[in-house]
């Protein structure tokens, strides 16, 4: 999840901070990478037997699904200002940087 997080900051985010009508999108993005990083490290640090680490996981679990969401919807934005040789380029750059997962294959995820 961390590459995956980074890979789409760096290739898909910045990027995107460029035009007006994303940059509130871009950073908004962004952040909620941050705080769905928050709530990993705090689960890191919980045990499973924990009664706060359902609490946690729920709130973890709410943040991605609000995050996958919105981006569903920014992904629709982006294509409006992303040329189709940027749109090549940046599922490109995200599947050389986080090789995990075959970014290219998730058309329907990464659809500008």
């Amino acid at each position: 999840m961390e590459n995956h997080a980074v890979a789409e900051e760096r290739y898909f985010y910045a990027p995107l901070i460029k035009f007006e009508r994303t940059i509130g999108h871009s950073r908004h993005g962004i952040a909620e990478h941050h705080v769905i990083d928050k709530r990993i490290a705090e689960l890191d640090q919980l045990e499973m037997s924990d009664p706060n680490w359902l609490k946690v996981m729920k709130k973890l679990q709410d943040k991605v699904l609000h995050h996958l969401e919105e981006e569903r919807e920014f992904f629709q934005q982006a294509g409006v200002v992303l040329t189709d040789k940027q749109k090549i380029g940046i599922l490109a750059e995200i599947n050389d940087f986080d090789t995990e997962v075959d970014y290219a294959s998730l058309s329907l995820q990464y659809t500008f």
